[in-house]
């Protein structure tokens, strides 16, 4: 799929189901040309500008860093979690890639 040609400014995904991954992790992906201009709803503490200095967090008025970050959730897929998506996505691949021949 040519997310390009599709002119899509989000794709999202999650990592279970028909990708047969586990349920945590997922992807997505967005326009970079439009991520900025949509307003970031609740987001946890590594989302934040200078999350990097947790001392110096901003804690009254936190804004959301102004990279893809910003759309993270608070419960990150760990590298298990991914593995075992990559593992899925690769055998759905092949499947596909043999249906395919003749």
């Amino acid at each position: 799929m040519d997310v390009n040609h599709l002119g899509a400014d989000f794709m999202i995904s999650a990592g279970y189901k028909w990708l047969l991954g586990p349920s945590a992790p997922g992807f997505s992906g967005q326009n970079p040309k439009t991520h900025l201009q949509n307003a970031a709803g609740p987001f946890y503490w590594m989302a934040a500008e200078g999350a990097e200095n947790f001392a110096a967090l901003a804690f009254a008025d936190p804004k959301p860093v102004e990279a893809a970050r910003r759309w993270d959730a608070a419960e990150t897929a760990n590298y298990y979690n991914l593995a075992a998506m990559d593992a899925g996505i690769d055998l759905v691949l092949r499947i596909a890639l043999n249906r395919r021949r003749p």
